[in-house]
């Protein structure tokens, strides 16, 4: 489970979204358009007003997925394809911080 307390904050890794392509890419939802991407924190289970998951548990998402995802439009995915779509778009995300080398591991 996600604790509220300390969620990480990086306005790198926020502004690295910016011109990046979508790596949601939601069908029937990806505009495809790299001008609109930012950063797009996933739903997790700690809820509320105000209360977002921590910058690395965000993906690269153009406008019209960020809106299907954060449910400002009506979602035409099964939650199956949902899931799968966020899980690789993670990985496509934290591959893109690697190279960029704005997330290292030791």
């Amino acid at each position: 489970m996600l604790h509220k307390s300390n969620p990480v904050r990086s306005k790198k890794l926020r502004e690295s979204a910016r011109g990046e392509h979508c790596t949601l890419r939601l069908p029937g939802h990806c505009n495809g358009n790299p001008e609109t991407s930012v950063l797009c924190h996933l739903p997790h289970g700690v809820r509320g007003v105000g209360i977002k998951a921590s910058d690395d548990h965000a993906v690269i998402a153009c406008s019209g997925c960020h809106d299907a995802l954060d449910k400002r439009a009506l979602v035409k995915i099964s939650q199956g394809e949902l899931y799968e779509c966020m899980v690789r778009a993670m990985a496509e995300t934290h591959a893109i911080w690697r190279e960029k080398e704005l997330v290292t591991y030791a």
